[in-house]
């Protein structure tokens, strides 16, 4: 009889938890779905024309890497929430003072060139908040 590497007697409810301790690199997380139609589609061939097609255009209108920027914007609330806190045992409710209002939210924008290239972020900050 062959000899496997589970064994049922060795291996307990503390195993998993053990075995993370062992191994500080790994982490227990929850992984990000993704649709069945962008991992088929993610091939050889296709990016092979998506970069083919990018370098036709980028010949076309004679454009650098200076030229080619990338934004990404966030949205931050005004109104902050109270961090957790430690407190004894038995207390049900523990206060912390926060603004009454209801808060606007405020658009962060950052910008960065293909070159490396950034100017400074940038906001939008609605009239309501004045």
């Amino acid at each position: 009889m062959a000899q496997t590497w589970y064994n049922n007697e060795m291996s307990g409810p503390d195993w998993f938890t053990a075995f993370l301790k062992r191994h500080p690199r790994l982490s227990f997380r929850k992984p990000l779905v993704t649709r069945q139609e962008l991992v088929s589609s993610f091939n050889l061939t296709n990016v092979s024309k998506f970069f083919s097609n990018l370098q036709t255009f980028l010949n076309r209108l004679n454009l650098e890497c200076v030229d080619i920027w990338n934004m990404d914007e966030t949205g931050i609330t005004t109104v902050q929430t109270p961090d957790s806190i430690i407190a004894c045992k038995g207390f049900k409710q523990i206060g912390q003072i926060t603004s009454a209002e209801r808060g606007s939210l405020v658009t962060l924008a950052i910008s960065v060139s293909a070159s490396g290239n950034s100017i400074p972020p940038f906001s939008y900050i609605p009239e309501s908040t004045f």
